[in-house]
This record gives structure tokens, C-alpha cells and sequence, in this order.
């Protein structure tokens, strides 16, 4: 029978994420017009180019490292053999499998294939998982990384990465140790147009464009941007960078986030709550790259604790890079701004939302699983700052010179965030070998407003080359870098619809 006291005191918490819930259904409603407009729009694919070859490159790193051990952790003369690979690895999507030694090996109908494909949970290799076939699959795996990081059928190379990497690890977790970020960044970058700048893709097509006269030059009309049909050309020319959809960009900032936050809030051991956990880190000697301990002791416990708790608070406060980013772009593209109604009902939101907060940091019991948890006051704090944040807009969005000035504070904010996260990085993988995947963490930073900066540097660096007589293409030698496809071509559709906020709302509700 469920514990009444427990259920009473959980009510609480129940009601303020339903609040929650209602609240950002409610924002997503009023604001539609500003998603569409923020979400919908086309972008510079140069940034993501970057991103995809990075990552790319980290995802390549990642499966090197893990090749020399892949027939122990996932062949069927490795750690887990074929007839085990069921219960140890398939949970309850191979219930219909069979191990070939209890049962016949194979499905046994067509119910538990069906059963297994929507499982979320299916593998290559719990099927077929010999020696010869690791090989295979882990040889795929490395061409559709390098067919990644070249822009080589990059959509097509990015499904495949995801699909075979993910298999790999439903097939053996032993090493797992931060893989899961890959996952959770391949899957929005192979919804994306990744392959349109600094690939072999956007090459070809390019010189598929110039042999016919139909792309935009150079010192030509639209200097590289593209141009619409005229007399001297028809057909219009295409641009060298053509725009692409930015809402999968957004998904990669949002998973960011989202590693970000949990990994911090995560973090309520003892050792964190201390401030010990760097120091601990620094001696063992499964991650620490050489002997560190003079080093420890040079410095003493202070600042290493202060170093940790420093990371801590970082991390589980980077949804604040979203927001300045949010605050950024839709400054930048001129959203029109709520009134009467909408505005009313908008700021009631933002207030319900402050509620279910503070009520939800006002018994941090609720927040652990066990009510003695130390990381309870850490999380009520978060929450009641969060509110407090909330209020705080609101009274600032009612005194235009204060907003603005509170806008320009949250942007300099993520950049300063983002700032100290590639410090933090670079340390992190100078002093602790902990894999690959804290680099392809630091690679999305190129999504999240680091991605302009970093283009201007590779157009300094193909500047520098091509003085030097090496061959650059001729639109990354010039000094001043070509635009991207001029948003007003004729190509780009436009269009004054808006979708209902009634049907978002009734979509939310539903969900």
C-alpha cells in the first residue's frame, strides 16, 4: 500500500511542476510569432560546417580509442557473450530473442521483431556479433566519422554515425564514461543541412555551378551572396554559402544545456559538497596524465575547492547561455513587442512560473530522493534564484532604459560563460584524461555564439595560407570575407501566416 505521508508530502511538488507545465505551454502560446521568427529563419551554415568537423573529429578520436578493446566489449568471445547479450544488454526490448542456447536464436515471430524495433533499444550487433563482424562495424563506423569531418554525403554519413554508435553502445557499456553526449549531439546534427559550408558537398556543387555560369563570384553580381534573375542571367546564380534552417542548431544548444545542467545538478556526493573532488581527481591516477601531486601541494586544498566549486555552479547554471542567446537573437531581428492582452497574459505566465519555483524551494525535501541529502538546500537555492531572476525581468521589462541595459548584461553573460567553459576545457584536458567527449562538448560552443569568431579565424588562417602560394579557394583568400545567400533572393520564401496559439496550446495540453 503507498505511504500516505509520502504521498502528501510529494503533493506539493506534483502541483508546481504541473504550474510548470501550464506556464511554458502558455509562453509558447503567446510568443509563437517570436518562435517562428527566431526558430524558422535561415542562417549562415559556416558555424555549423565547423561544428560538424569538430565534432566529427572527436566522434573519430572517441572510436579509435575504443577499438583495440572492441572485440572484448562487444564480440561474442568478449565480455559478454551472444547468449547473455539479452539479459545483460537488451533489457526488456529482446524478451521475444532468442540466446541459441535455451531457445532457438532468433526472433520468434513477427510480434517480438516488432516489439524489439520500437524498442528504442535494437543493435546490429545483437544479431550478428563474431569477431569478423566487429571489425566491420567498427571500420563503418570510422568512414562515416571521416566521411563527417570531410562533408562528404554529410546528412547521410551523420545518420549513420548515430545509428552504429548508438548500436555500439546498446551492445556493451563497460566503457561508457560521458558517451552519451555524442548521442545526444549526432542526433540533432543529422537533422540539419551540416554539409552546406567547408565540405566536400558544398564543393562540388559549387563547381557543378560555376561550369554552367550559374554561381554567384567574386567581384561579380552578388559578390558571392547570390543574385536574383535578370536579363544577363535568367536563372539567377547561386550563392557559395547557401542559408540553412537554424532550428536544429537550437537543438544542439538546447542538449548543451541540458548536459550541462544535469551533470551539475548531479554532483552532490560528498567530495563536490567539499570541494575535495578535483584534488581527489588529481591523484588518481586512472585520469590525472602525469603525477600531479607537487602540484596539489603547492597550492593546498583553498584554491582547488574554490576551482571546484567554481565548475560546479558553472555548470549547472549554463541554461544561462540559452537565454542569452535568446535575448540576442531576438534583439537582432527585430520581434515585434507584446500588447495588451497578449502582454498581460504573458507577464501572468512568467508570474505563475516564479510561484511554482519558490513553492518547489520551499520544501527541498521534495528535491532528493533521500531526505538528508546535503544537495536539497543547493537545489531549493537554485530554484529560488530562479524565480527571483523571473521577477526581476518582469520588473525590469516595464522600464525600457533598465530592460535594455538587462538584455545587454545577459548577453555579456553567456559570452563570459562560454569564455570560462573553454578555460575550463583546455585544463581539464591538460591535466585529466577522461576521453573525447569533453571536446566534442566544447566543440558545440560553435552553435552557442562562438561560431563567428571562430569562421573569422579560418578565413585568417586561409588568408595567411594562400600568401604563402598553397591552394585556397578563392572566395577564402580574399580579404574580406564573402557573405552568406542574400537573405532577399527570390528563393526564400516568405509568408504572413502564424500559427494559431489556441492550436499550440491545445497541442501542449495534449502532450
Amino acid at each position: 500500500m503507498p505511504d500516505l505521508a509520502l504521498i502528501t508530502a510529494m503533493t506539493p511538488l506534483t502541483g508546481a511542476v504541473a504550474l510548470v507545465i501550464l506556464t511554458v505551454i502558455g509562453l509558447v502560446a503567446v510568443h509563437r510569432e517570436t518562435l517562428r521568427r527566431v526558430l524558422l529563419r535561415a542562417g549562415d551554415p559556416r558555424a555549423l560546417g565547423l561544428f560538424r568537423i569538430t565534432f566529427g573529429l572527436c566522434l573519430l578520436l572517441n572510436v579509435v580509442e575504443v577499438a583495440p578493446h572492441s572485440l572484448y566489449l562487444f564480440s561474442d568471445e568478449g565480455l559478454f557473450p551472444h547468449a547473455a547479450v539479452g539479459e545483460m544488454m537488451g533489457m526488456d526490448a529482446m524478451l521475444g530473442v532468442g540466446d541459441g542456447v535455451r531457445t532457438p536464436d532468433g526472433f520468434a515471430d513477427g510480434g517480438a521483431l516488432l516489439h524489439y524495433l520500437l524498442s528504442g533499444r535494437w543493435s546490429l550487433l545483437h544479431v550478428w556479433d563474431s569477431p569478423a563482424f566487429v571489425h566491420g562495424y567498427l571500420a563503418a563506423l570510422m568512414l562515416a566519422c571521416v566521411g563527417l569531418v570531410i562533408g562528404w554525403r554529410s546528412r547521410g554519413c551523420a545518420v549513420l554515425g548515430w545509428l552504429l554508435y548508438a548500436g555500439m553502445l546498446r551492445r556493451g557499456d563497460a566503457h561508457w564514461g560521458g558517451e552519451q553526449v555524442f548521442c545526444a549531439l549526432l542526433f540533432p546534427l543529422m537533422l540539419s543541412r551540416c554539409g552546406e559550408a567547408f565540405s566536400v558537398d558544398n564543393f562540388l556543387r559549387c563547381r557543378r555551378l560555376r561550369a554552367r555560369g550559374l554561381l554567384s563570384r567574386l567581384d561579380g553580381p552578388g559578390d558571392g551572396a547570390g543574385a536574383a534573375p535578370s536579363s544577363a542571367h535568367p536563372q539567377g546564380l547561386a550563392a557559395i554559402y547557401r542559408r540553412i534552417p537554424v532550428w536544429p542548431q537550437a537543438l544542439i544548444a538546447a542538449q548543451l544545456a541540458i548536459c550541462y545542467a544535469a551533470n551539475g545538478w548531479v554532483k552532490s556526493g560528498p567530495l563536490w559538497v567539499s570541494g575535495d573532488a578535483l584534488m581527489y581527481s588529481l591523484h588518481l591516477d586512472a585520469y590525472a596524465r602525469l603525477d600531479w601531486h607537487p602540484l596539489v601541494l603547492a597550492l593546498g586544498p583553498v584554491p582547488l575547492r574554490l576551482i571546484t566549486w567554481t565548475v560546479l555552479w558553472w555548470e549547472r547554471l549554463f541554461p544561462l547561455v540559452l537565454i542569452g542567446l535568446w535575448l540576442r537573437t531576438t534583439s537582432g531581428i527585430g520581434v515585434p513587442a507584446l500588447t495588451g492582452t497578449a502582454r498581460r497574459l504573458a507577464r501572468a505566465c512568467w508570474l505563475t512560473l516564479a510561484v511554482a519555483l519558490a513553492l518547489a524551494a520551499a520544501l527541498p525535501e521534495n528535491l532528493v530522493e533521500k531526505p538528508d541529502d546535503p544537495a536539497r538546500f543547493e537545489r531549493a537555492i537554485g530554484l529560488a534564484l530562479a524565480a527571483a531572476g523571473i521577477v526581476l525581468g518582469l520588473v525590469l521589462a516595464g522600464r525600457a532604459g533598465r530592460w535594455t541595459r538587462g538584455r545587454g548584461v545577459m548577453v555579456r553573460v553567456a559570452m563570459l560563460w562560454l569564455g570560462f567553459g573553454l578555460a575550463f576545457h583546455v585544463m581539464n584536458f591538460a591535466l585529466l584524461n577522461i576521453g573525447a567527449f569533453g571536446l566534442a562538448t566544447l566543440s558545440a560552443y560553435l552553435v552557442c555564439g562562438a561560431g563567428p569568431a571562430a569562421v573569422r579565424a579560418v578565413q585568417r588562417i586561409a588568408r595567411a595560407l594562400a600568401r604563402r602560394g598553397l591552394p585556397v579557394p578563392e572566395h577564402m583568400s580574399c580579404e574580406t570575407a564573402i557573405a552568406a545567400e542574400d537573405p532577399t533572393l527570390p528563393q526564400h520564401r516568405r509568408d504572413a501566416a502564424a500559427l494559431p496559439g489556441w492550436a499550440l496550446a491545445g497541442a501542449g495540453g495534449l502532450l
